[in-house]
């Protein structure tokens, strides 16, 4: 693909192109494996519930750190999404389009610190989970 990742929201757009590592998980979290004492094979309880996709996103930022991470705060997760969520547009990257997304997690934006590294700063893994319309 041409990149780079953007996350938009609010007409507000934050580029990650450094070392992105993306996670994508697919399936159905509510369902149930229960197993029996009496029987051999496990039951799987098929719960009517909505199945889930989820990218999980590490990367570092090299050039000014400090901007950056205020960027992606202040533009991106101090936005209020309403309805619309936030836009992962991963322009081809992975072989993957534009997604609409929300971050999972009481606290989805955590930045770590690391000593000896300075000029760089890794973000913690951002999970978004994909928001299906009809």
């Amino acid at each position: 693909g041409t990149g780079p990742i953007d996350l938009r929201a609010g007409g507000n757009t934050v580029e990650i192109s450094t070392d992105i590592s993306v996670t994508r998980s697919c399936g159905r979290p509510n369902d149930v494996i229960r197993r029996q004492p009496q029987s051999d094979l496990p039951f799987y309880i098929n719960k009517p519930k909505v199945i889930s996709e989820q990218f999980d996103l590490e990367f570092e930022f090299v050039d000014d750190p400090v901007a950056d991470l205020q960027a992606i705060g202040d533009n991106i997760f101090r936005q209020r999404l309403g309805r619309g969520g936030i836009t992962l547009d991963f322009n081809g990257v992975f072989d993957l389009g534009e997604f609409t997304v929300i971050p999972v997690g009481s606290a989805p934006f955590r930045q770590v610190r690391r000593a000896g590294y300075e000029g760089m700063s890794r973000v913690a893994t951002f999970t978004f989970r994909r928001i299906f319309s009809p």
